[in-house]
């Protein structure tokens, strides 16, 4: 019914525009016809949130509270809870466009650039080029990237078996600005990480796409969360198996520095994710005795993760510019398998 709702709406709004389409080509030379158009500009705007509405609705099962009515999801938790249900809704389908109703990209440009304007927040302000009034280039293929990853995150490997279908929420939590969950499936647990969250008209959305927070046995999760999550290196009893990506496609190291080639060009790293390169290093010395090298240039995730600091699909560098003597700051350097095979092969 629903669907056939907004059917109906949809057409109606292909008719409007039609009709003002027609109206525009005449020379609107009096008052009376002025008002018309402004008349038909406000059913063309409230037929399109009310298209959205329906369309939002039928994805989450929920009723969605539009920007000019009470909120019948009173509370910042109920909201959260909400757009949680529906990224599963959408991660469950594979239907990147439908997650992509959950993120600042849903919006559109016109609704966002207003949001833009009334938030000021820089979280919000860096996802928008003023220069191609758009938002920021590749921030669709990041978003897309996040979404997959968090479906690989559940397809089946050796001592994993989930199923984003039969998965149950178990918990939501609002974390200064992110969202975290709790998902579990049979005696499986994942954490799913809902990175910079803001309350937008169109409701909680997303603008800087998902993380897999941690996955394993509830009994170990509930055992020690702390350590599932980041700083432990089993999951069941066997081994936990870490990605294999890397922001840089070629390391070496010299005690406690380390010289990476990130972007086609050599630098001394300085820091990853506000950890400092000496901290790192002294980490894989103790950790992994005589293969620390090999393992801070192979294994970057698993070493962070065994910092308490498990990366996502990309990670913050501080670098030294040697030539110029420089520090340079990368906010979202991309962690890529392909990266992470070219450090490899280099190494060989």
């Amino acid at each position: 019914m629903k669907s056939f709702n907004a059917f109906v709406l949809a057409f109606g709004l292909t008719a409007v525009l039609t009709f003002f389409g027609a109206c525009s080509k005449e020379n609107v030379s009096d008052a009376s016809k002025a008002t018309e158009v402004d008349d038909l500009k406000a059913q063309i705007e409230d037929l399109r949130n009310q298209v959205q509405v329906l369309e939002v609705t039928e994805l989450t099962g929920k009723e969605v509270v539009e920007p000019d009515k009470e909120s019948k999801i009173k509370s910042q938790k109920e909201r959260a809870d909400a757009l949680v249900q529906g990224i599963v809704s959408s991660v469950s389908a594979e239907d990147f466009q439908q997650f992509r109703k959950f993120t600042c990209l849903g919006m559109g440009k016109e609704a966002f650039k207003a949001f833009m304007v009334q938030s000021g927040d820089r979280k919000v302000l860096r996802v928008w080029d003023s220069a191609s009034d758009d938002f920021v280039l590749g921030l669709e293929n990041k978003m897309k990237a996040s979404f997959d990853a968090v479906i690989d995150a559940g397809k089946q490997s050796p001592g994993w078996d989930w199923d984003w279908n039969k998965a149950t929420i178990k918990e939501v939590m609002l974390d200064q600005g992110d969202v975290k969950a709790v998902l579990s499936f049979g005696d499986r647990v994942l954490g799913l990480h809902v990175d910079d969250i803001f309350d937008t008209p169109n409701g909680l959305l997303t603008f800087d796409g998902l993380n897999v927070l941690g996955k394993g046995l509830s009994k170990e999760l509930n055992k020690n969360r702390e350590a599932e999550l980041g700083k432990g290196f089993k999951q069941g009893g066997q081994p936990r198996r870490f990605k294999k990506l890397s922001p840089f496609t070629k390391v070496s190291c010299a005690e406690d520095k380390a010289l990476v080639t990130y972007s086609g060009k050599e630098y001394e790293l300085m820091s990853i994710d506000d950890l400092a390169t000496k901290q790192i290093l002294e980490f894989c010395k103790k950790t992994y005795s005589g293969t620390w090298e090999k393992r801070f240039a192979e294994d970057l995730v698993e070493v962070m993760s065994g910092m308490g600091k498990e990366p996502g699909i990309s990670v913050k560098l501080i670098l030294k510019d040697l030539a110029a003597d420089k520090i340079i700051t990368v906010n979202e350097a991309p962690m890529t398998e392909g990266n992470r095979r070219a450090v490899w092969e280099s190494r060989k």
